[in-house]
């Protein structure tokens, strides 16, 4: 099992930002059931990426590692283009 919940904002901000990493069991109705996803949350929005019905963890994978990629690319540009320009 792996579930593990980080905040995204500084320590002692009023702003509730966080994500969750979950692979494990969860209760559905009377069953225990697998289940895997990331969850990202902000003051009023909120999205979950799970593994699919067909528990195909490696396209989950691939998900995974594309937002990643995408994540890091989308951090240099903003470095480069708005943090240099405010100092």
């Amino acid at each position: 099992m792996y579930n593990k919940r980080i905040w995204l904002n500084e320590d002692g901000s009023h702003f509730t930002a966080s994500m969750v990493c979950f692979d494990g069991k969860v209760k559905a109705g009377n069953e225990m059931l697998e289940s895997a996803f990331i969850e990202i949350t902000d003051c009023y929005h909120k999205i979950r990426l799970h593994v699919g019905d067909e528990y195909n963890y490696q396209n989950y994978i691939n998900k995974i590692e594309k937002m990643v990629d995408e994540l890091i690319a989308y951090k240099d540009y903003l470095k480069a283009t708005k943090v240099s320009q405010s100092t």
